[in-house]
């Protein structure tokens, strides 16, 4: 199956930088989230969870609350950067 992919992302100064919901198969390369509340949120609902996503050569700066917070899903992150934020966050259910 091939995945979307998404290159050279820059999303800055949002209350929330990105929200994935039942993000099934999804690549992002170059993918900027800084200065936002809250960079980037990647969680399941009822339908299904995501599963094979991934994030390379990015970057989740500079956010007031959280960088990253991942709630009940698989995500892969390579030669990413996180600096400046309030809370890294992974939720191991």
């Amino acid at each position: 199956m091939a995945s979307p992919l998404f290159s050279d992302v820059v999303i800055s100064g949002f209350n929330n930088g990105a929200i994935f919901t039942d993000a099934l198969v999804v690549a992002f390369e170059r993918f900027k989230a800084l200065s936002c509340n809250e960079g980037l949120l990647i969680r399941n609902s009822d339908y299904s969870r995501a599963n094979l996503t991934s994030f390379r050569n990015c970057a989740f700066l500079d956010a007031t609350i959280f960088g990253v917070k991942v709630l009940g899903c698989n995500v892969e992150f390579d030669t990413c950067g996180f600096e400046g934020n309030g809370i890294l966050y992974r939720d191991w259910e």
